[in-house]
């Protein structure tokens, strides 16, 4: 049930920044579907418009992303995050291609004392009804034997709608146009990872049968504050940037204090890991200030 490199595939949340670099990769190969184009809570509308297409492998990046008001409205979350997944299994079967589900850093974060690199086989304990959204997505697209269940973090440096989506790093950016010093989370240890990476080693990943779970980020960690710092740095901009705790910042979700991916496994596979955050930031910057 390999995906061959010259076979369609379907891309759901084509309009999303991942979605849309993996369409973008893909090229004349894309089967892309927005969420106007396909609600994946629909059962039936799920498998009306998938059943007969001549797809090699379905890619699910369409997601429910906004963390802090899943928690006053956790059944939109889970509709779309874990119950629509069983739709997309249907599907897959139907279609006898594998199911590549997106997922997040945040199904960790419930061992507060962390301070080595998450692997796959590492027990997840997700503090938000986001990351047990995900963690539910995950459970049900494994009863497909033939799944890719892919963790990514802090995704940032792609496109939505032909411009460039909301991230960190952008806000970063249009925040310093008109502040002299900004407050920054300095306790959440993570890896922010360039869109482009991520596309390009989802879809080389996929061309194996080696189905299962991987972690792909981009190599290292940071804190948003280390990243916010090193952004400035770059820019050559005079930004003060204070280091403020998590609780002083008091998001409604809980975010893990530390959730880095060890990608061992991912690079195994496929033969080497990705660039380092530093690198990956450094290639973001320049291809912004080059447009």
């Amino acid at each position: 049930m390999i995906c061959k490199p010259t076979h369609p595939i379907v891309v759901l949340g084509a309009g999303g920044q991942l979605g849309q670099e993996i369409c973008k990769n893909l090229q004349s190969r894309a089967l892309p579907f927005t969420r106007l184009a396909l609600d994946i809570t629909n059962r039936f509308t799920v498998l009306r418009q998938l059943r007969d297409l001549p797809a090699s492998a379905v890619i699910n990046a369409a997601a429910y992303t906004q963390v802090d008001f899943a928690e006053v409205d956790p059944d939109i979350c889970y509709s779309v995050n874990a119950q629509a997944i069983y739709h997309l299994v249907e599907a897959c079967r139907l279609l006898k291609c594998p199911l590549v589900q997106l997922s997040t850093d945040f199904v960790f974060g419930g061992d507060r004392t962390r301070q080595s690199p998450y692997s796959e086989d590492d027990l997840p304990k997700p503090l938000s009804v986001y990351g047990r959204s995900k963690l539910a997505g995950e459970q049900i697209a494994a009863t497909w034997p033939a799944h890719f269940i892919i963790r990514t973090c802090g995704l940032y440096g792609g496109l939505s709608a032909n411009a460039e989506a909301p991230s960190f790093a952008k806000t970063m950016l249009e925040l310093a146009e008109n502040h002299l010093s900004l407050r920054v989370v300095a306790d959440q240890r993570c890896t922010p990872s360039y869109v482009p990476h991520i596309a390009q080693a989802i879809l080389k990943l996929i061309q194996t049968e080696a189905y299962g779970t991987y972690h792909i980020t981009n190599a290292g960690s940071t804190t948003w504050y280390e990243f916010a710092s090193t952004i400035f740095q770059r820019q050559g901009l005079g930004v003060s940037v204070i280091p403020i705790s998590s609780a002083d910042w008091g998001a409604a979700a809980a975010r893990p204090h530390y959730s880095v991916l060890s990608c061992s496994k991912y690079a195994s596979v496929c033969g080497a890991p990705l660039p380092s955050w530093e690198l990956a930031l450094k290639e973001y910057l320049d291809y912004r200030n080059s447009i």
